[in-house]
């Protein structure tokens, strides 16, 4: 049985925060950000939800990869990843349309009495959104995730699995997105505090985003 000191696995997490999982989540979290428009405090916290996703779908993979073995990397294989990103994408994008058009879901004799109430309900779960994006971005195969899951499986034990899994996911929150984020949420407040008219256009047009990059995980060939 092959073993790897704590320390390894989270230098492979570092090798993967800083490279190939910045990438892949730039457009998702970047474009949630620049929506929100609600300065860099907020992006930071956002940031930090999405990080939290990770590092637990991390230490779920690495606890199921020792209990499971094999079978775990099998599944991962599939389209399953896929499926989460759409899904939370599309999630994501409609929290932002609902933000910005509380007409959407509510009548207008009530739309003017409610809307206080809708907007704090969904600031209330603004965190719930960056943080299935995180997990779910967590789960798209590539190498430094498979050697993750290989000394998982070879541990054979549920417990070190989940602490090479913690290992890896606090790895990988070493990441430029650390820098880049709270710049874009800067940026998109700014923005808004120069044209406040943009507020609702810029939420709305994010979340049309998102909703695009969601339908194109769910169906690549859109």
């Amino acid at each position: 049985m092959t073993t790897l000191s704590l320390l390894t696995v989270f230098l492979l997490g570092i090798s993967m925060g800083l490279t190939a999982c910045s990438v892949t989540c730039l457009p998702f979290l970047g474009t949630w950000t620049l929506g929100r428009g609600a300065g860099s405090r907020a992006a930071l916290g956002d940031l930090g939800g999405f990080l939290a996703g990770k590092v637990f779908a991390y230490t779920l993979l690495g606890a199921g990869a020792g209990a499971m073995g094999r079978w775990l990397i099998t599944t991962l294989e599939g389209n399953i990843g896929t499926l989460a990103i759409g899904g939370s994408s599309l999630v994501a994008g409609c929290w932002l349309i609902l933000l910005a058009n509380p007409s959407i879901w509510l009548t207008p004799s009530r739309a003017g009495t409610n809307h206080h109430g809708l907007c704090t309900t969904l600031q209330r779960i603004g965190r719930l959104p960056p943080a299935m994006l995180g997990f779910s971005l967590s789960l798209i195969p590539c190498v430094p995730l498979a050697s993750l899951l290989a000394v998982s499986v070879q541990s054979e034990s549920m417990l070190i699995g989940a602490r090479y899994g913690t290992a890896f996911g606090l790895g990988t929150a070493i990441t430029p997105l650390l820098l880049i984020i709270p710049l874009l949420g800067f940026m998109g407040r700014e923005a808004v505090q120069e044209h406040p008219w943009l507020a609702r256009h810029t939420q709305t047009a994010a979340g049309i985003v998102l909703l695009v990059l969601g339908i194109h995980r769910l169906y690549p060939g859109s």
